[in-house]
């Protein structure tokens, strides 16, 4: 078939050579012929399909980071949950309270002449429990009973407290001081998810 061809090209004319090569270029031009806009099409869309990958793997690196700084603050705070749980307990009752006292006044050198438990106030996920006392002791005793109060596992504090000198009436030792406050102490009524527990009534 091609030397059938050759044979026919070959019996041309010169005119019809050059109008059969013109019809065979036309037609290899606006059929085969690419002048590379199709290639740079390709590859504009290569380049975009690369750089949209790229957003997807930086978004993705993003959400990996977020996850575990997630991960690292939730562990931070189930550990300070721990810590505060354990200072807070939901259990303690005011006996508990009134015998942590007398452990540390009896340390401190202080001697207790009277303790007053008073309602619990509630604070929505804890309670604050006060116990009134009062007691005397000297200046350095008296600070020392603070000291081992605020040293304790479970947080207690004293507030609204008051350091005086002994009235006449009253038979205190020299050098004796009258200490009067408030002995707080804290417990959990609910818990983290919000539902509530049981605190018990104060004893």
């Amino acid at each position: 078939m091609i030397g059938t061809i050759l044979i026919r090209l070959a019996s041309f004319s010169f005119k019809k050579a050059m109008i059969f090569s013109g019809f065979v270029g036309a037609l290899y031009y606006f059929m085969f012929f690419d002048d590379g806009s199709k290639i740079q099409r390709d590859i504009e869309t290569v380049k975009l399909q690369i750089a949209e990958q790229e957003v997807k793997a930086q978004q993705a690196d993003a959400a990996l980071k977020e996850v575990e700084q997630v991960r690292i603050t939730v562990g931070t705070l189930s550990d300070q949950f721990r810590t505060v749980s354990q200072a807070l307990p939901s259990e303690i009752q005011m006996s508990d309270i009134i015998r942590t006292v007398d452990t540390v006044a009896r340390a401190s050198g202080v001697s207790i002449k009277s303790k007053e438990p008073n309602a619990p106030v509630n604070k929505d996920y804890y309670e604050e429990i006060p116990l009134k006392v009062s007691m005397e002791g000297s200046y350095s005793e008296l600070t020392l009973f603070l000291y081992y109060l605020a040293s304790t596992e479970r947080i207690m504090k004293v507030n609204n407290f008051a350091i005086n000198l002994p009235r006449p009436d009253e038979k205190v030792p020299a050098g004796r001081l009258i200490f009067e406050g408030n002995v707080m102490s804290y417990r959990f009524v609910k818990s983290m998810s919000g539902d509530p527990t049981s605190a018990g009534e104060v004893k």
